[in-house]
């Protein structure tokens, strides 16, 4: 039994669902930094959020790049309840940060989310309007 035969997406479809991924990606931590702002750190020690010299990425981006990526996913494939088990993930991950700064990391997960949200509406929409949609 073939599955792939099974799949019905063209590559039309692929183009745009892979935009819509990288797009919400590569801007989503600007937005959050515009609209949050950008924690201050506690002591002389390094914000462990941000990036140093020393890392690419700090958890907090790789936590909110699994965040859009899950999102999208959940929206494209109709699973709305689930969206339920990121925020609830992320929250209890978060309690202490929470609890120590809610602006910034309540804040941010809210507007991440809901751009992951947007954005995932946002390419059910364009799919839809080409007459493609999923």
């Amino acid at each position: 039994m073939n599955i792939i035969a099974n799949i019905d997406i063209d590559i039309l479809q692929c183009v745009i669902i892979v935009s819509g991924y990288l797009i919400t990606m590569a801007t989503s931590g600007a937005i959050v930094d515009f609209l949050v702002g950008i924690p201050k750190p506690e002591s002389s020690n390094e914000n462990p959020e941000k990036p140093n010299s020393k890392t690419v990425f700090g958890i907090g981006t790789i936590i909110g790049r699994c965040e859009n990526f899950l999102t999208i996913t959940f929206i494209l494939g109709d699973a709305f309840t689930a969206l339920a088990l990121i925020f609830t993930a992320k929250s209890i991950a978060r309690s202490e940060n929470i609890k120590k700064n809610p602006k910034y990391y309540l804040g941010g997960t809210l507007v991440n989310f809901s751009y992951s949200v947007f954005m995932g509406f946002f390419i059910r929409f364009v799919l839809s309007t080409i007459g493609r949609p999923i």
